[in-house]
This record gives C-alpha cells, structure tokens and sequence, in this order.
C-alpha cells in the first residue's frame, strides 16, 4: 500500500496571476487594515498618471479584491490605449 504524501486537495501547484493579486491585497490589508484599499486605488491613480498600463492593471485588480467599489472608480483613470493620431 502505498502512502499519499500530500492532502488530495492540496492546490499549492495551481499559482494563478488571480491567486498573487489576492495574496497581495491580504499582504496590503495586514500592513495597512482597513486602509488598504485606499492605498491601492491611490497606487493605481499614480501608475495610470505616469502611464504605467502594467502597473495600474495590477494595483486595480488589488483594490478590486479589497472593494470593488473604489475599483470602480478608478475607470476615470485607466490609461488609454489608442496611440495619438
């Protein structure tokens, strides 16, 4: 007979780009609590006025992950993506 090493619902293999943003937003409300979300928003506003697409894509799924209202809002500063005529 032989032995499983591991639980059979361990997940630990499965690191999705969903699963780091979560890990992150926990990381921030640990280091922040209930202002965690305002710092991610704020984080996403600076990444979208420096033009950092990458940048505010991350920090808006965070915030979303923390209060998908606050994410809502930050639409108004997405960066565009159409090149200048």
């Amino acid at each position: 007979m032989r032995l499983q090493r591991e639980a059979a619902n361990d997940n630990r293999l499965r690191n999705t780009e969903a699963d780091a943003a979560i890990r992150r937003a926990l990381e921030l409300f640990g280091r922040h609590g209930l202002g965690a979300a305002q710092v991610a928003h704020q984080a996403a506003e600076r990444a979208a006025m420096h033009g950092d697409a990458e940048g505010f894509a991350s920090w808006h799924e965070v915030c979303a992950n923390l209060d998908r209202r606050l994410a809502h809002d930050l639409a108004r500063f997405a960066p565009q993506t159409v090149a200048p005529a």
